[in-house]
């Protein structure tokens, strides 16, 4: 364990101590627990069914009275992701969670880290907001939310390459038939391929690209937007996606 898990979990055993929240004789064995298996105390309480995750995250929130979240119920906001990059949301285990002029609402599991949280003020230039999660709640939603366009293209595909022959006629490509705001409409019913091709024009523009660029290597596909004269990766796809759409083409 590191030393801010250290810090952390010394501060919870205090902190039940403090208002006698366990016996003594449980908060002590789950220390020496956690210290013989190297996982965290929280997470070894949670093991014993002494306390909830739910109920941590309260007594943290309540001691320092920061409002807890639901991360799960709260949508992702992509203004809020933008501000700070994936990789450094899992190095400092927090999650955008919204941001509203120059303050970021930002999902912690660990407010006592003050260090860190400057550090995170810094890097993103913004008043940051802290709100309690659990640790793995936060660490699943990294994932998930800052991935959700990949994971969104891979369903497609899949869709793409299961369909069977498609047919084009070319009344379908008539430019009157053609209504750009269905490129906002990506749960609708349709071709994958219609899908597919929506998303990735419907999220070139939202982020302003001038040009798309679609490369095949040997094992995948890499689909890159110009922005600002630089190209930037988009989606990063099996090269067996590829030879679908062709064979349909």
């Amino acid at each position: 364990m590191n030393s801010a898990t250290v810090s952390f979990d010394k501060r919870i055993r205090n902190i039940l101590l403090k208002y006698e929240i366990l016996e003594e004789d449980v908060i002590e064995k789950a220390s020496s627990t956690s210290i013989e298996s190297g996982r965290p105390f929280t997470t070894t309480l949670v093991a014993m069914g002494a306390l909830s995750e739910r109920e941590i995250i309260g007594i943290v929130a309540r001691e320092m009275r920061i409002p807890p979240i639901d991360l799960d119920k709260i949508e992702a906001d992509e203004a809020a992701l933008e501000v700070l990059p994936q990789q450094l949301a899992n190095d400092y285990g927090v999650l955008p969670v919204s941001k509203i002029g120059t303050t970021l609402t930002l999902a912690v599991s660990n407010p006592f880290d003050i260090v860190r949280l400057d550090d995170l003020r810094i890097l993103t230039k913004c008043d940051l907001r802290p709100v309690i999660s659990s640790e793995d709640a936060i660490r699943r939603l990294i994932d998930e939310r800052y991935n959700a366009d990949q994971r969104e293209m891979n369903e497609i595909f899949e869709g793409v390459i299961d369909q069977p022959e498609l047919e084009f006629t070319e009344d379908e490509f008539d430019e009157e038939n053609i209504d750009l705001s269905d490129l906002s409409d990506l749960s609708g019913e349709g071709s994958p391929i219609v899908k597919l091709v929506n998303l990735i024009i419907y999220k070139a523009v939202k982020e302003r690209s001038s040009d798309i660029h679609i490369e095949p290597f040997e094992n995948r596909v890499r689909v890159r937007f110009r922005q600002d004269g630089r190209c930037h990766e988009a989606f990063n796809l099996p090269r067996k996606i590829h030879n679908a759409i062709a064979s349909r083409l």
